[in-house]
């Protein structure tokens, strides 16, 4: 079956956060900033689910699962921010912080079914790596507001709030070409998708056009405004006070959540 990447054109600045002069990345990357309701985190490398404290640290292979009515916040180094709402199970595959050059490798993935929205920080010249893995598609981000909404194994939609992305056709029913000139035309087969558009992207059912929201998008565009709200508090809290000093305690807090 085909599938999607969906690459975001909007280069994000990322906000200086770490202390000058570090040569190592930061051990944390991402911490729970708040959550509300039935959530549970499976540690990485855990078989026991627990509940999640806010300022725990969040790593790579963590697995984040919430009920009705249900959220949680994760904040990044970067000042970017990540709200896993309800009915959700996402997954952080990639996540570290490079203190030096002061990028973000992130990747989430929600294999069964979720919804994520997110507001990431802008950046001129480095470029950071925040990526959703979908059943059907591969959203790149780089710099927006955006929504990724996996309705089921077969559906999902990517809404943009603010920003530009570009939706690119990767892979044909036989996967990708191994011949690299036919590899290069897979990658000209594109859509955009501007502010206030949302794709809905069905499995097996071809690149499809970006459309205009609907009204029934507009509790979405609230959460993402309050979303992009938080973003630029937690950015000015971390040009005041770097993440390394405010989260100093966050691997501590994440064992007190698995005892």
């Amino acid at each position: 079956m085909k599938k999607l990447v969906i690459v975001l054109l909007i280069s994000l600045m990322l906000a200086p956060v770490l202390a000058a002069g570090t040569k190592e990345s930061v051990s944390v990357a991402a911490i729970v900033m708040l959550f509300k309701g039935d959530v549970q985190i499976l540690p990485a490398g855990s078989a026991k689910w627990a509940k999640p404290v806010v300022g725990m640290s969040v790593k790579a292979k963590d697995i984040i699962k919430t009920g009705a009515d249900s959220w949680l916040n994760i904040a990044f180094a970067n000042g970017s921010i990540m709200r896993v709402s309800q009915n959700s199970t996402v997954e952080i595959s990639l996540l570290s912080y490079d203190t030096k050059k002061k990028i973000l490798k992130s990747e989430s993935r929600i294999n069964i079914m979720g919804k994520v929205i997110a507001s990431c920080k802008k950046l001129k010249k480095d470029q950071n790596t925040y990526d959703f893995y979908t059943p059907t598609a591969v959203a790149g981000v780089r710099g927006t507001e955006l929504m990724v909404d996996v309705k089921d194994q077969e559906t999902t939609y990517v809404a943009v709030f603010e920003g530009k992305l570009i939706v690119k056709d990767l892979v044909g029913e036989q996967g990708i070409s191994k011949d690299d000139n036919e590899m290069m035309l897979d990658f000209l087969r594109e859509a955009v998708v501007n502010n206030n558009q949302v794709l809905e992207y069905k499995k097996g059912k071809g690149l499809p056009k970006a459309k205009a929201m609907g009204k029934e998008y507009d509790a979405d565009k609230k959460l993402s405004k309050q979303v992009k709200e938080e973003s630029l508090k937690l950015t000015a809290s971390l040009a005041k006070k770097p993440a390394e000093k405010q989260w100093s305690n966050a691997d501590q807090l994440r064992k007190q959540a698995q005892k």
